[in-house]
């Protein structure tokens, strides 16, 4: 198991309530819960952040689609007259 380190994280006497209730709902301590939300939230930015990263090379590198075009694009979906994608998406 790896190392641990403390850290102290402050909440509102609600917020510790209902940590309390799921802690003991689910028999699990109310360090284990904010560990494991923490460890949840992390990789959710991790991966926004990465995300958001290839976005900008995107952008840089100039392969973009405007937003005009693509919002055309879909709204015809399921149309009479649907259109083809926007260049950028052709293959």
């Amino acid at each position: 198991m790896p190392a641990t380190i403390p850290v102290t994280v402050r909440v509102s006497a609600e917020t510790n309530a209902k940590l309390e209730r799921i802690a003991k709902a689910t028999e699990r301590s109310k360090s284990k819960l904010l560990a494991g939300a923490i460890d949840a939230y992390i990789e959710s930015e991790r991966q926004f952040l990465e995300g958001m990263e290839r976005g900008l090379a995107d952008m840089k590198a100039g392969r973009v689609i405007d937003n005009d075009e693509m919002m055309l694009w879909l709204d015809s979906w399921g149309g009479d007259k649907e259109l083809p994608p926007p260049a950028g998406l052709r293959k």
